[in-house]
């Protein structure tokens, strides 16, 4: 009984649930993205999120590919290659170091995924994930980052402008 494009959360008490991978630009505008059910790993979801950036002839503007621990794998770096995308960074899992100091990797410029799911998860209906179909996921996505597009060139077009003069 399950529908299209949903799995079962296995974090969230087995409820039919769906979520998103996004690729963004250095802004945290996403360019990219693929809605699956909540019961993927999302690791396998790199390569669909690369091909949607592909499909809009954007994966040659990518510089550099942030990632987090969940794409520590082989498989990530010859997808990687695949696709022509020779600089990334990919954050190792640590190796359950036992002690008060443990190492990390500083992540850069993965806060502009974050800042993307942020504006997403600021949509009410992306946030609770209840839609059940596979089409009004991938429109309520696509509408909230058209959005989050205008609103950020908005911001940038009125970057300049003049400031209000004082009422005297």
């Amino acid at each position: 009984m399950y529908w299209d494009g949903t799995g079962k959360n296995p974090t969230h008490c087995a409820k039919l649930r769906w979520k998103w991978s996004i690729l963004t630009d250095k802004f945290g505008i996403p360019i990219g993205f693929v809605a699956v059910g909540a019961n993927r790993n999302g690791s396998v979801l790199l390569k669909p999120t690369l091909e949607s950036v592909n499909e809009f002839g954007l994966i040659e503007y990518i510089e550099t590919n942030w990632l987090n621990r969940g794409y520590d794998l082989n498989l990530t770096e010859e997808l990687l290659d695949d696709f022509g995308i020779t600089d990334w960074v990919i954050a190792k899992k640590s190796k359950g170091q036992s002690g008060a100091a443990k190492s990390t990797q500083p992540m850069g410029l993965r806060w502009p995924v974050e800042r993307g799911n942020s504006w997403l998860s600021n949509f009410a209906q992306l946030r609770r994930k209840t839609d059940r179909k596979i089409v009004h996921r991938i429109s309520q996505l696509a509408l909230a980052i058209v959005f989050i597009f205008t609103a950020e060139l908005t911001d940038w077009k009125n970057r300049w402008s003049p400031l209000p003069s004082p009422i005297c």
